[in-house]
Protein backbone atom coordinates (compact mmCIF):
# COMPACT_ATOMS: atom_id res chain seq x y z
CA UNK A 1 0.00 0.00 0.00
CA UNK A 2 1.12 3.32 -1.37
CA UNK A 3 2.38 5.75 1.71
CA UNK A 4 -0.36 8.79 1.51
CA UNK A 5 1.55 11.29 2.60
CA UNK A 6 -0.25 13.88 0.46
CA UNK A 7 -3.43 12.07 -0.38
CA UNK A 8 -5.20 14.72 -2.38
CA UNK A 9 -2.16 14.40 -4.62
CA UNK A 10 -2.20 10.63 -4.07
CA UNK A 11 -6.27 11.18 -5.65
CA UNK A 12 -4.79 12.91 -8.52
CA UNK A 13 -2.01 10.83 -9.53
CA UNK A 14 -4.76 8.12 -9.42
CA UNK A 15 -6.57 9.64 -11.43
CA UNK A 16 -4.03 10.70 -13.84
CA UNK A 17 -3.19 6.59 -13.66
CA UNK A 18 -6.70 6.05 -14.58
CA UNK A 19 -7.49 8.70 -17.07
CA UNK A 20 -6.44 6.20 -20.34
CA UNK A 21 -8.49 3.26 -18.54
CA UNK A 22 -11.92 5.35 -19.19
CA UNK A 23 -10.37 6.48 -22.35
CA UNK A 24 -9.98 10.21 -21.74
CA UNK A 25 -6.58 12.74 -22.27
CA UNK A 26 -4.43 12.35 -19.04
CA UNK A 27 -4.93 15.59 -17.36
CA UNK A 28 -2.36 18.28 -18.01
CA UNK A 29 -0.46 20.52 -15.13
CA UNK A 30 -0.06 24.09 -16.53
CA UNK A 31 1.64 26.33 -14.60
CA UNK A 32 0.70 30.16 -13.53
CA UNK A 33 2.35 32.54 -12.21
CA UNK A 34 -0.31 35.69 -10.15
CA UNK A 35 -0.31 38.32 -10.04
CA UNK A 36 -0.22 38.06 -13.46
CA UNK A 37 2.34 40.34 -15.61
CA UNK A 38 2.76 39.69 -19.47
CA UNK A 39 6.32 40.76 -19.06
CA UNK A 40 7.47 39.73 -15.74
CA UNK A 41 9.93 36.76 -16.01
CA UNK A 42 8.92 33.14 -14.31
CA UNK A 43 10.28 33.07 -10.73
CA UNK A 44 10.46 29.32 -10.02
CA UNK A 45 13.66 30.15 -13.04
CA UNK A 46 16.76 32.24 -12.58
CA UNK A 47 15.29 35.91 -13.68
CA UNK A 48 17.28 38.46 -15.10
CA UNK A 49 19.56 40.40 -12.46
CA UNK A 50 18.01 43.78 -13.42
CA UNK A 51 14.34 42.68 -12.33
CA UNK A 52 13.75 42.78 -8.79
CA UNK A 53 11.14 41.70 -7.06
CA UNK A 54 8.71 44.07 -5.96
CA UNK A 55 6.19 42.00 -3.72
CA UNK A 56 4.58 38.04 -3.30
CA UNK A 57 3.97 36.28 -6.16
CA UNK A 58 2.00 32.96 -6.46
CA UNK A 59 3.67 30.26 -8.35
CA UNK A 60 1.29 27.23 -8.82
CA UNK A 61 0.47 24.51 -11.27
CA UNK A 62 -3.33 23.87 -12.24
CA UNK A 63 -5.51 21.58 -14.97
CA UNK A 64 -7.81 23.67 -16.71
CA UNK A 65 -11.15 22.47 -17.94
CA UNK A 66 -11.07 25.44 -20.37
CA UNK A 67 -7.78 27.43 -21.79
CA UNK A 68 -6.54 30.16 -18.90
CA UNK A 69 -7.73 33.52 -19.31
CA UNK A 70 -5.76 36.01 -17.58
CA UNK A 71 -9.09 38.76 -17.40
CA UNK A 72 -11.32 36.41 -16.37
CA UNK A 73 -12.37 35.44 -12.93
CA UNK A 74 -11.18 31.80 -11.91
CA UNK A 75 -12.59 29.14 -9.71
CA UNK A 76 -10.90 26.04 -8.89
CA UNK A 77 -10.14 23.37 -6.21
CA UNK A 78 -7.30 23.38 -4.00
CA UNK A 79 -5.57 20.25 -3.44
CA UNK A 80 -1.86 21.38 -1.83
CA UNK A 81 0.57 24.51 -0.96
CA UNK A 82 3.13 24.87 0.94
CA UNK A 83 5.66 28.56 1.14
CA UNK A 84 8.82 28.89 -0.34
CA UNK A 85 11.47 31.93 -0.05
CA UNK A 86 12.90 32.94 -3.85
CA UNK A 87 16.36 31.99 -2.96
CA UNK A 88 19.55 34.91 -3.53
CA UNK A 89 21.75 34.67 -6.02
CA UNK A 90 24.44 32.82 -4.16
CA UNK A 91 22.17 30.15 -2.76
CA UNK A 92 21.60 26.99 -4.11
CA UNK A 93 17.98 25.59 -4.73
CA UNK A 94 16.52 22.16 -5.92
CA UNK A 95 13.70 21.01 -7.94
CA UNK A 96 11.96 18.31 -8.99
CA UNK A 97 8.99 17.51 -10.91
CA UNK A 98 7.13 14.36 -11.63
CA UNK A 99 10.01 12.69 -10.71
CA UNK A 100 9.63 8.60 -9.83
CA UNK A 101 6.39 8.07 -9.39
CA UNK A 102 5.99 6.61 -5.81
CA UNK A 103 2.91 5.15 -6.07
CA UNK A 104 3.55 2.58 -8.76
CA UNK A 105 1.96 -0.73 -7.27
CA UNK A 106 2.71 -4.17 -9.31
CA UNK A 107 0.53 -6.00 -10.77
CA UNK A 108 -1.72 -8.66 -9.51
CA UNK A 109 -1.39 -11.37 -12.52
CA UNK A 110 1.09 -11.62 -15.39
CA UNK A 111 -0.12 -13.60 -18.27
CA UNK A 112 2.51 -14.87 -20.46
CA UNK A 113 1.81 -16.23 -23.87
CA UNK A 114 4.07 -17.42 -26.08
CA UNK A 115 3.97 -17.83 -30.03
CA UNK A 116 1.76 -21.02 -30.80
CA UNK A 117 3.63 -22.03 -33.85
CA UNK A 118 7.01 -23.30 -34.19
CA UNK A 119 8.06 -20.73 -36.60
CA UNK A 120 8.33 -18.24 -33.40
CA UNK A 121 6.02 -15.78 -35.18
CA UNK A 122 3.29 -14.09 -33.67
CA UNK A 123 0.17 -14.05 -35.33
CA UNK A 124 -2.75 -11.48 -34.01
CA UNK A 125 -5.81 -14.52 -33.80
CA UNK A 126 -3.04 -16.88 -31.47
CA UNK A 127 -2.73 -13.37 -29.11
CA UNK A 128 -6.61 -12.71 -29.24
CA UNK A 129 -7.36 -16.58 -28.69
CA UNK A 130 -4.91 -16.82 -25.75
CA UNK A 131 -6.33 -14.01 -24.20
CA UNK A 132 -10.20 -15.57 -24.04
CA UNK A 133 -8.83 -18.79 -23.55
CA UNK A 134 -7.57 -17.17 -20.12
CA UNK A 135 -10.73 -15.82 -19.90
CA UNK A 136 -12.30 -19.24 -20.15
CA UNK A 137 -10.30 -21.17 -17.88
CA UNK A 138 -10.43 -18.44 -14.98
CA UNK A 139 -14.03 -18.46 -14.94
CA UNK A 140 -13.92 -22.61 -15.43
CA UNK A 141 -11.74 -22.66 -12.33
CA UNK A 142 -12.96 -20.45 -9.90
CA UNK A 143 -12.96 -21.48 -6.54
CA UNK A 144 -13.88 -19.74 -3.33
CA UNK A 145 -11.99 -19.86 -0.36
CA UNK A 146 -14.67 -21.60 1.41
CA UNK A 147 -14.81 -24.09 -0.95
CA UNK A 148 -11.04 -25.20 -0.61
CA UNK A 149 -10.59 -24.72 3.18
CA UNK A 150 -12.55 -27.81 4.67
CA UNK A 151 -10.66 -30.07 2.05
CA UNK A 152 -7.08 -31.63 2.05
CA UNK A 153 -5.75 -29.29 -0.57
CA UNK A 154 -6.00 -26.53 1.29
CA UNK A 155 -2.30 -26.06 1.87
CA UNK A 156 -1.51 -26.50 -1.74
CA UNK A 157 -4.00 -24.79 -3.75
CA UNK A 158 -3.50 -22.20 -5.78
CA UNK A 159 -0.21 -22.99 -6.07
CA UNK A 160 -0.67 -26.36 -7.72
CA UNK A 161 -2.64 -24.68 -10.49
CA UNK A 162 -0.52 -25.06 -13.52
CA UNK A 163 -0.80 -25.56 -17.77
CA UNK A 164 0.11 -28.58 -19.09
CA UNK A 165 0.29 -29.69 -22.59
CA UNK A 166 0.33 -33.02 -23.82
CA UNK A 167 2.41 -32.38 -26.97
CA UNK A 168 4.56 -29.44 -26.04
CA UNK A 169 3.03 -27.09 -27.91
CA UNK A 170 3.13 -24.60 -25.27
CA UNK A 171 5.40 -23.69 -22.55
CA UNK A 172 4.36 -26.00 -19.62
CA UNK A 173 5.39 -27.43 -16.18
CA UNK A 174 6.07 -30.94 -17.44
CA UNK A 175 5.92 -32.50 -13.86
CA UNK A 176 4.80 -36.40 -15.03
CA UNK A 177 8.02 -35.64 -17.41
CA UNK A 178 10.43 -34.05 -14.47
CA UNK A 179 9.23 -37.28 -12.72
CA UNK A 180 9.94 -39.72 -14.70
CA UNK A 181 6.43 -41.09 -15.39
CA UNK A 182 6.34 -40.44 -19.00
CA UNK A 183 8.97 -42.54 -19.78
CA UNK A 184 7.49 -45.24 -17.85
CA UNK A 185 4.20 -44.97 -19.60
CA UNK A 186 6.50 -44.95 -22.88
CA UNK A 187 8.37 -48.17 -22.20
CA UNK A 188 4.77 -49.89 -20.94
CA UNK A 189 2.77 -49.10 -24.37
CA UNK A 190 6.13 -50.19 -26.35
CA UNK A 191 5.84 -54.00 -24.93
Amino acid sequence: MPLDVRPALHAWETSTFLAATFERPEPRLVPAQLPFQATAPWLALQFPASYSIDGDRLLYTAHYAAPFDPSARQCGLLLDDWTEVVPGTSKDTGITFNFDRPDNEPPQAILLVTPATADGAWHWQDVVGALNETLDLAKKRTLEPAMVDPTAYAGFLPATIMAVTLHGISITTALAVAGGVMERMEVRARA
